[in-house]
């Protein structure tokens, strides 16, 4: 009778700690998607924001540059750097046209 009552309490036990279990691990999961979300949400606006400062010097620089009727080798290079940057980052085509001002350039050491 004593075995059949351990064996009973033993049972429940075992059944109110797989509960717990289970709900901790669902709970974890859940906690892993809203991080998750929340960290690809901060990094498009990360993306976005970074995008829409290049996008302002890239603008800068060209206007600078169109006035001047020339651009060094090392502003060329820091052009094209912050120019491919912008394009990787989903940037339009609106600097496209920039670039294509930029590379007709002359040149000057």
């Amino acid at each position: 009778m004593t075995e059949i009552i351990l064996t009973g309490i033993v049972s429940v036990v075992a059944a109110v700690l797989a509960f717990i279990l289970q709900s901790v691990i669902r709970e974890n999961h859940r906690l892993k998607k809203e991080k998750s979300e929340s960290d690809k949400a901060m990094l498009d606006a990360l993306r976005k924001g970074v995008r829409c400062l290049l996008r302002s010097k890239l603008m800068e620089l060209h206007d600078t540059y169109v006035d001047a009727k020339t651009i060094s080798s090392t502003e060329y290079d820091n052009w094209t750097r912050m120019y491919a940057s912008y394009k990787a980052l989903g940037g339009n085509g609106m600097i496209t046209h920039m670039a294509d001002d930029i590379e007709a350039l002359k040149m000057d050491n």
